[in-house]
């Protein structure tokens, strides 16, 4: 059979078209992913998404104005150490994967902290201002970092906006999400049995120290008699009777140690902006 010259040029014509389809559904690298979307991630992942959240911090200025660290090392430094002493420790399980650091925000009219997946806490000045001494500073920051520990935050923030916006997050893609994923970041909250696990946690950390265990307890008394509204009492409501257990497990430390008030209170004076 002889085809004419003008079914030739269609035949043709739908073989090239059928090869350009075919071509343009294969990935120009074929070793890219293209989309993630899953339930766990790794601690290198975890890395990766909370310092992609962390950079979105500088497009919201107002809600997270982190103070540079070149104009206030003494502060950083002095508050790191603090944190290493609850971080090295053999309660914290992941005290070697996840990032474990500390940034001041610069505001003296909120009274909050909050943990980023890899292990970065974040506290207000108006917090830093309200704690009395160095056994209370530890005890706060020990009560964080049991969340992070304890992958508390991402399974969260997963089960929120889904893994695939993660996903996107590590492929370095845009998301629109992502201000508000930062936004319920610092305003996350846990239930009492977490938050009493917490405290636990916490004096149970401070307790082989050289540090009061029942000042954790007195800096919750005294953010009680704040007069404005503590935003971390707020995300984190412990039960009823939670002064109550928090002083029976402090009194099972040993004696007693020195608060170390004067030397935070020269950190609030000459350190902190």
């Amino acid at each position: 059979m002889f085809l004419s010259n003008n079914m030739k040029s269609t035949i043709a014509l739908l073989f090239l078209s059928t090869i350009f389809i075919f071509s343009s559904c294969k990935k120009d690298e074929p070793d890219q992913l293209i989309t993630i979307s899953k339930d766990e991630y790794t601690e290198d992942e975890i890395n990766t998404i909370s310092q992609r959240l962390s950079e979105e911090f500088a497009n919201h200025p107002s809600d997270f104005p982190v103070v540079e660290e070149a104009n206030h090392a003494a502060a950083y430094g002095y508050l790191r150490q603090l944190m290493k002493t609850m971080v090295n420790t053999p309660l914290v399980q992941n005290r070697t994967t996840l990032n474990w650091d500390i940034y001041i925000l610069k505001d003296d009219f909120s009274y909050s902290t909050f943990g980023m997946p890899n292990g970065d806490i974040y506290i207000t000045t108006g917090l830093l201002k309200m704690i009395q001494n160095e056994s209370q500073f530890i005890g706060l920051i020990g009560h964080e970092i049991y969340y992070l520990d304890n992958d508390m935050v991402m399974p969260t923030l997963i089960n929120e906006y889904g893994g695939r916006v993660f996903g996107d997050l590590l492929l370095d893609k845009n998301v629109d999400q992502v201000g508000e994923i930062v936004m319920s970041i610092k305003s996350l909250s846990f239930d009492q049995d977490e938050v009493q696990n917490a405290d636990e946690f916490a004096i149970n950390n401070i307790c082989p120290f050289q540090y009061d265990a029942f000042e954790f307890e007195n800096l919750i008394k005294h953010l009680q008699l704040n007069d404005a509204s503590v935003d971390w009492l707020e995300m984190k409501k412990g039960p009823s009777d939670r002064l109550e257990k928090i002083n029976i497990t402090s009194a099972s430390c040993d004696d007693e140690e020195p608060m170390e008030e004067s030397r935070y209170q020269m950190f609030k004076d000459n350190l902190l902006p």
